[in-house]
C-alpha cells in the first residue's frame, strides 16, 4: 500500500506561544502525526513548501532543522520500506506508525539527531555519552519496548556504586525525558520509569575561597619554570577576573572577544543559557583586559590567548552562530575548550598547593567565590540584593540564587543555633 510522509505544524501553541512540528503519515488515505522535539515560530512554517525546505530561510536555523527534518522522514520512510508487502491498513498502522519494534540505541540516535538542530555541540556530547552508557548497560540490540522499570532499577543501582546522588539524579532524570517523549509520540504504550524513583536533589558542599585565600592566590609564587609560570599567571589573572565580574563560567572566560569590552563594561552572551550580561568592570579587571588586549588585536579577536583565532570556528561569534557550525567545527571547538579548561585547572592546583589552599580548586570555585563573597556583603550593606546577586550570577529564577547562596550560609546557621539555646 503506498504511503506518504510530510512535516504538519500543531494546529495550537505551547504556553510560550511556539508551535511544535509533526511528522504526518499517511497509509492508504488513513493518517497518523507522530509529534517531533523540535518547535518553532509560526511564521517561519512554509505549509506549501517543497521537501526539505518546510523551515523557512528566514530561520536563523533553517538549513540544520530542516536536515533534521529531513532525517525524520527518510528514517520513517526506511521503517515503511522494510515492511514488505502487508495485507491490511492495521499491519501498517501498527508496524509502521507505532513502531514498538524499534530498537533503543536506534530511538536514541533519532533523539540526538532531533536535539542536534537546537542544542549545542556541549549538550549533545553530555547526552550522548548519558544515553549510550545506559545502552551498553542493557542487553545488545534490546527494543525500545522491551525495557522494563527492573533494567532501569538495576542500572540506577550500578550508578549508585559508584556516583554521587546528584549524579545519578540527573542521568536518570535525561534518560527518563527520552521515554516522556516515547510515550508522547506513542511508540511505546507505558513509561517504565513510572515506578522508578528519582534520588532527590542533595545539597552539596560546594568549594570556595574566602578574602584571605584569594589574596593569597594572587601572590602566589610561580613556578620557577617559564613553560609553566605563563601558564600559572594566565590561571591566576583568568580566575581572578572571574571572581571580580560575578563569577564567569570558563566557556565564556575563554570565549571573550575583543569587541566585547567598552567603556568600562564588559558585555557577553552565556553560553550556557543565552542570557546577555553587561557587567561594569573593576579597577583591576581593567588591568587585566588591558594586560591581555595586543595592540594589533582586531574587535573580533579572543582576548585572552587560548583559542585560535584563525580556527574555523572563530567566525562563529554569537551561540546562535556556534548552533550553526559544521560538526567538525563544533567538535574542534569544544575540544579546544575543553582542552584549555584543562590547562588552567591543573595550573590552579598547583597554584593552590603552593599558597596552602585546602581542598581540590577548580576554575569553577571562583563563581562560589563570588556568590560567598556577596552573600556575606549583603549582610552588611543595605544596597546589595539577592536580585542584585542573581542577575550578577546570570540565574534566571530567584530561587535558584537562594539555594545557590544557602549552601554557603554556615554562619547564618551558626548563628540560629546559638540563639535557640540562648548563647
Amino acid at each position: 500500500m503506498p504511503a506518504s510522509f510530510n512535516i504538519e505544524l500543531s494546529p495550537r501553541p505551547n504556553r510560550e506561544g511556539i508551535f511544535t512540528l509533526y511528522l504526518r503519515v499517511t497509509v492508504n488515505r488513513q493518517h497518523k502525526r507522530i509529534k517531533t522535539t523540535i518547535l518553532i515560530d509560526r511564521k517561519y512554517y512554509n505549509p506549501d513548501a517543497e521537501y526539505g525546505r518546510w523551515i523557512r530561510k528566514t530561520h536563523p536555523r533553517s538549513k540544520s532543522i530542516n536536515d533534521a527534518l529531513i532525517g525524520i522522514v527518510e528514517e520513517a520512510r526506511k521503517q515503511y520500506e522494510a515492511l514488505g508487502p502487508a495485507s491490511s491498513k492495521e499491519v501498517i498502522v501498527e508496524k509502521i506508525l507505532n513502531p514498538n519494534g524499534v530498537r533503543l540505541e536506534d530511538y536514541f540516535q533519532t533523539c540526538l539527531k532531533e536535539m542536534s538542530a537546537v542544542r549545542t555541540y556541549n549538550h549533545i556530547t553530555h547526552i550522548t555519552s548519558i544515553l549510550t552508557r545506559f545502552v551498553d548497560f542493557l542487553p545488545k540490540g534490546i527494543l525500545l519496548s522491551d525495557v522494563t522499570t527492573f533494567h532501569i532499577n538495576q542500572y540506577k543501582a550500578k550508578l549508585q556504586e559508584v556516583n554521587k546522588p546528584n549524579t545519578v539524579r540527573e542521568y536518570l532524570k535525561k534518560i527518563r525525558q527520552q521515554f516522556t517523549k516515547a510515550v508522547d509520540n506513542e511508540l511505546i504504550v507505558k513509561n517504565p520509569f513510572d515506578k522508578v524513583t528519582i534520588p532527590a536533589p542533595e545539597t552539596t558542599n560546594r568549594k570556595k575561597l574566602n578574602d584571605n585565600e584569594i589574596e593569597a592566590l594572587n601572590t602566589a609564587e610561580l613556578s620557577k619554570f617559564p613553560f609553566y609560570a605563563f601558564k600559572e599567571e594566565l590561571a591566576i589573572d583568568l580566575y581572578y577576573f572571574s571572581y571580580l565580574h560575578g563569577g564567569i563560567r570558563i566557556a565564556d572566560l575563554l570565549q571573550l572577544r575583543v569587541k566585547d569590552f567598552e567603556d568600562g563594561r564588559l558585555t557577553y552572551e552565556m553560553d550556557k543559557t543565552g542570557i546577555f550580561k553587561s557587567v561594569r568592570l573593576r579597577p583591576e579587571g581593567i588591568e587585566i583586559y588591558e594586560k591581555y588586549c595586543l595592540p594589533e588585536a582586531k574587535p573580533t579577536d579572543y582576548l585572552f590567548p587560548f583559542l585560535d583565532n584563525s580556527a574555523p570556528y572563530a567566525k562563529y561569534i554569537s551561540r546562535d552562530d556556534r548552533k550553526k557550525m559544521p560538526v567538525n567545527d563544533k567538535r574542534l571547538h569544544y575540544n579546544d575548550l575543553k582542552s584549555s579548561a584543562t590547562i588552567i585547572n591543573r595550573a590552579l592546583r598547583r597554584i593552590a598547593n603552593k599558597a596552602d589552599i585546602d581542598g581540590y580548586l577548580t576554575f569553577h570555585t571562583a563563581r562560589h567565590s563570588f556568590a560567598d563573597k556577596a552573600r556575606r556583603m549583603m549582610k552588611e550593606k543595605k544596597n546589595i540584593t539577592i536580585d542584585g546577586i542573581r542577575l550578577m550570577l546570570g540565574h534566571s529564577k530567584l530561587d535558584t540564587t537562594q539555594r545557590y547562596l544557602n549552601n554557603f550560609d554556615i554562619e547564618g546557621q551558626d548563628d540560629a543555633h546559638d540563639a535557640i539555646f540562648g548563647d
